[in-house]
């Protein structure tokens, strides 16, 4: 046997713990490396490996608290470790149990208000993907890095320059998104650079929001302003130098320039407002953060909409899914 790390051991007692259970906490240095080394010499004496879920749903009265004290684990943001940290202090929880149901007009109108949160929650829960996408030259290099605010990828006027998919994880607006960057899309190009605008067309057609990058004092791009069934936000970079007449017509687009930063900001602003909607953060504001929440939600509407109050008030009980100690 050797040394492996240095802790601090913790006994509670089955009245400190709040299992309810004989626990013993054991706190190691930090890194994965080091905490899976003391996993292993506890496994070795017998213990056996259990997820995180599973040792909290012992801690909280619900499954949506026990599914929050799982996502903070995981917070990427303040933001996100705000507003999960408020779900498994029971803003979720109590939300849905204090239901009027002797009035279901209202229930309808709180869970339809709750079910609006939905794009918020699961997007801090799971990290969206944004895609940059447009033809060659466009600046769509220059503006991943003016949004991820540092040199990621090499900005030259060369057209073609990007040839592989640049990814990087950054925070926008307390919304943690997987920002890439891709090839240009032109007309002539060497087979290296038609095998990046394959995989860039790929990259845009995976992601959450597909955001299109056009210079705006260049001539009127054809093929790529096409309509799609995926959200997509328009930027009409390069405003510096000018905006051609044709970007008069295109009046949802977002003016920028990524060399000045000038509208960088708004880009930013309307990025999370496509990703989800206008629901910003409320301290103590319940949230819906997951898939199996919303689902249930939505069932409950429905029932109430054929008149089922019952069966409504079943499937909010389903959503709260209360844990057996």
């Amino acid at each position: 046997d050797h040394v492996i790390d240095e802790v601090l051991v913790r006994m509670l007692s089955v009245v400190e713990a709040p299992s309810g259970k004989p626990t013993v906490d054991v706190s190691c240095h930090g890194g994965i490396v080091a905490v899976q080394r003391v996993l292993a010499c506890f496994a070795r004496r017998g213990a056996e490996p259990v997820e995180a879920e599973q040792l909290l749903a012992g801690e909280h009265r619900s499954l949506v608290r026990t599914e929050a004290a799982g996502a903070l684990i995981h917070a990427a943001t303040s933001l996100a470790c705000d507003t999960f940290l408020d779900q498994m202090n029971g803003a979720l929880d109590d939300a849905l149990t204090r239901l009027p149901w002797d009035d279901a007009r209202a229930v309808r109108q709180t869970l339809c208000a709750l079910l609006a949160t939905v794009p918020l929650g699961t997007a801090l829960a799971r990290p969206p993907s944004v895609a940059l996408v447009g033809p060659s030259n466009a600046g769509k290099s220059t503006l991943f890095n003016a949004i991820a605010r540092q040199e990621r990828v090499i900005v030259s006027a060369t057209p073609g320059t990007t040839r592989d998919v640049v990814r990087a994880e950054v925070a926008i607006g307390g919304l943690a998104v997987w920002l890439t960057d891709t090839a240009g899309q032109r007309e002539s190009a060497c087979t290296i650079e038609r095998e990046a605008m394959e995989r860039a067309r790929a990259a845009g057609a995976g992601a959450d929001l597909e955001v299109r990058v056009f210079d705006a004092s260049a001539e009127e791009p054809g093929a790529l302003a096409e309509a799609t069934a995926r959200p997509v936000l328009t930027v009409l970079n390069k405003a510096d130098r000018g905006l051609a007449a044709w970007t008069r017509e295109w009046r949802d687009a977002v003016p920028c320039s990524a060399v000045t930063g000038e509208g960088v900001a708004e880009v930013a602003s309307q990025i999370v407002e496509r990703l989800v909607g206008a629901a910003g953060y409320e301290a103590g504001r319940a949230v819906v953060f997951t898939a199996r929440q919303a689902e249930r939600l939505r069932e409950a509407v429905g029932r109430l909409d054929e008149g089922d109050g019952a069966g409504a008030r079943a499937s909010v009980s389903e959503c709260l899914g209360a844990v057996s100690s």
